[in-house]
């Protein structure tokens, strides 16, 4: 019996495994789903039809950013004629001008519904060779607000390319600008750096100034004016005339600043400004008897 206990203890032990624990299950991690990244997959918390405008505007920005604008040009009138060229034309000639306009640099169109008052070449009833040119009249009613423009002409038998779509780039760029600079000309000083100069400072303030806006000139009567340096200066508020002998004591000056549109301010003196520069030199000093 004693060795039957033992023979019994033996086995049990030998399914023991010696050195490890018994393995216990692990808990199943909840993995959050991955998040939405901009420009990959949809996003399903949107309705069907903001996932549509979501696309739509995206593709106009790629179209918009594919498309390089034209240089922007500024004037100074509210209504502009523009000329452009037509080739291609077929046997029926050029009937008429679909102009478009946007606001927004291409991200949306609009047709005109005025009256561009085109002007077309009149064509025979034959194929013409070579460019036609021909105009449209347009209108920029507000200031500081950059309107581009897309024109489509059609044929007499009304054929034409399509109008623009939303991201394409306007055929031309224009800003109205119908206000003048301001210029401010202050009170000349002497150069104390140098003899027989003076120093002419001023303000000028435009948001389209032009490269080279200034001018100074002076005249003795007021009516016959001669420039001062330069014709064009830069706008550097400050400039050192350097005053020759055959100029007047007495004159008057005259700041003009011009801007891209072709807009000009003045700004003068109202009475001729003294500009004796000559330094009287005391000698001589003795006791008056």
């Amino acid at each position: 019996m004693p060795r039957l206990l033992l023979v019994c203890g033996c086995l049990l032990l030998a399914m023991i495994p010696l050195g490890f624990e018994t393995a216990k299950p692990k808990p199943t991690a909840c993995v959050p789903p991955p998040p939405n990244i901009p420009g990959e997959g949809f996003d399903t918390d949107l309705p069907e039809q903001d996932v549509v405008a979501k696309a739509e505007k995206e593709e106009t920005k790629r179209r918009k950013s594919d498309a390089a604008l034209p240089p922007l040009k500024i004037v100074n009138k509210q209504t502009k004629k523009l000329c452009f060229d037509v080739s291609k034309v077929g046997p029926s000639g050029l009937g008429s001008v679909d102009v478009y306009i946007t606001t927004d640099e291409g991200e949306a169109w609009e047709k005109s519904t005025a009256d561009p008052a085109a002007s077309l070449p009149v064509s025979p009833e034959t194929r013409e060779v070579g460019t036609q040119r021909g105009t449209v009249t347009v209108q920029l009613p507000k200031d500081g607000v950059i309107y581009g423009f897309y024109l489509v002409v059609k044929s007499r038998a009304g054929l034409g390319k399509p109008g623009p779509k939303a991201g394409d780039a306007p055929q031309i760029r224009i800003e109205v600008d119908t206000t003048e600079p301001e210029a401010k000309l202050f009170q000349p000083q002497p150069d104390s750096n140098r003899p027989n100069a003076l120093i002419l400072t001023w303000e000028a303030k435009d948001r389209n100034l032009a490269t080279n806006p200034i001018s100074l000139e002076w005249s003795e009567s007021g009516k016959d004016w001669h420039s001062i340096g330069d014709t064009m200066l830069p706008n550097t508020g400050r400039f050192v005339w350097q005053v020759s002998a055959n100029i007047p004591p007495k004159v008057h000056l005259k700041l003009t600043v011009r801007d891209t549109a072709g807009n000009v301010a003045v700004a003068q003196t109202a009475a001729p400004v003294l500009i004796d520069l000559t330094e009287p030199q005391v000698g001589n000093v003795n006791v008056d008897d």
